[in-house]
């Protein structure tokens, strides 16, 4: 099977979801995601507030595993509100 991959790293900190890092290339990057950006949304799913349950369940499933066909973000940077499509790689595992 094919794994999709976003290359970004994003962490909990303080009942928040931060962009903690980012690969060059990347759809990441490419779709213009920035380091310190708090993500609010991604497609449905609210992460505005991050209680302690959502903040552990992020470390057993990483953001990325959770959207395997593409995303749309919506994070705050510098007080604005963002948007952003990412569509993934598509990569065999291991590799």
């Amino acid at each position: 099977p094919q794994e999709p991959i976003y290359r970004f790293q994003a962490i909990a900190h303080n009942h928040h979801l931060l962009i903690t890092g980012l690969y060059s290339p990347s759809p990441a990057a490419q779709a213009g995601l920035q380091i310190g950006d708090r993500i609010l949304t991604i497609n449905d799913d609210s992460y505005t507030y991050l209680d302690d349950e959502q903040s552990c369940s992020l470390i057993h499933s990483p953001v990325g595993d959770r959207y395997p066909e593409s995303m749309t973000m919506t994070v705050e940077r510098d007080g604005k509100l963002l948007t952003y499509t990412l569509h993934p790689q598509i990569t065999a595992p291991d590799s």
